[in-house]
């Protein structure tokens, strides 16, 4: 950079332009500014635009629930079987987690991890999504 503008002053001066610059001066200005240290820079943050956004708060996800037990539902019992989650099952036979242990008129009873339960006929009924289907 200091050459340039030497080499410019001095391509001045030999056309004849009168120039009222002291070369001598303008050389010591660059030699005082290649001594001086620059002063730091700023580390400035670019922003980009695809960049994925960092939360603004941090905060812990609760844990998931545990998935709610589903409990078979009977829908007919017919002949000492029982219809159960929309297939027919005997005594003796599993649905899912469940064993069928016997079928009455008034619901089936299964056993599970050595529990017996009894599962009415026709489970559970929700009269609002009942009245509310269209025909």
């Amino acid at each position: 950079m200091k050459r340039a503008a030497l080499f410019l002053l001095a391509v001045l001066s030999l056309m004849g332009a009168d120039l009222s610059i002291d070369v001598q001066a303008v050389a010591s200005k660059f030699d005082r500014l290649g001594k001086t240290p620059l002063p730091p820079t700023l580390d400035f943050h670019v922003y980009d635009p695809f960049r994925r956004a960092k939360p603004l708060i941090k905060t812990a996800r609760p844990a998931a629930p545990a998935p709610a037990e589903r409990v078979p539902t009977v829908s007919a019992v017919m002949n000492g079987r029982a219809f159960i989650d929309g297939r027919w099952v005997a005594p003796g036979q599993h649905i899912g987690a469940y064993r069928l242990v016997a079928a009455r008129s008034y619901g089936v009873i299964v056993e599970r991890a050595g529990r017996k339960i009894l599962l009415r006929l026709g489970g559970r009924k929700n009269l609002l999504k009942l009245k509310d289907m269209k025909p």
